[in-house]
């Protein structure tokens, strides 16, 4: 294990070109991650994680994104899961794993789980609008409809994107019937 986290380090700080040195080196690692997932690379972006982690295997956002590797790219809940766990435990009032973990519970159609997952978020940060927006998508999926536009409606005020076009393809005037 020790020698590929030595070979993860050394290959992404020759993909970064060698520039990588102090405190903005884990942002360049992390960033490139990051990129790498969004280039559908998951393999890529889970070397430049683990780089990261052999060098702070406390860096919360490093075990947020490798959870999200697992659950998005490989379909390993079981991973997935002990990550974001692993993120809560370093820091128990990070937003983003508290709505990775929900989520993970909400494929699985966990819906209590899920929700007290959210909950526990909105108890550190009222205003966090992934937040409503998930409780929307969960009252949405039970087919609590009048629910889901009472947390879209909130979600969109506090910001996010997704919930005002959810918002746009949905009835605005009332819960849309099935």
């Amino acid at each position: 294990m020790k020698r590929l986290t030595l070979l993860s380090t050394l290959a992404c700080f020759l993909l970064l070109g060698g520039h990588v040195l102090g405190q903005s080196r884990m942002q360049q690692l992390y960033s490139q991650a990051f990129q790498y997932q969004r280039q559908y690379k998951p393999d890529s972006a889970l070397i430049c994680i683990e780089a990261m982690l052999s060098i702070d295997s406390t860096f919360v956002p490093a075990w947020n994104l490798k959870g999200y590797l697992y659950e998005e790219s490989y379909a390993d809940y079981d991973r997935a899961r002990q990550c974001y766990e692993k993120a809560l435990d370093i820091a128990p009032r990070y937003l983003k794993s508290y709505i990775n973990l929900s989520h993970l519970h909400y494929l699985k159609r966990e819906y209590d789980e899920a929700e007290k997952l959210v909950r526990k978020a909105l108890e550190i940060d009222s205003t966090y609008a992934d937040a409503y927006f998930n409780l929307g998508l969960m009252a949405n999926e039970q087919h609590y409809l009048r629910e889901a536009f009472v947390h879209m409606r909130k979600a969109a005020e506090l910001g996010s994107k997704p919930a005002k076009l959810w918002l746009e393809n949905n009835d605005n005037d009332g819960p849309m019937q099935h």
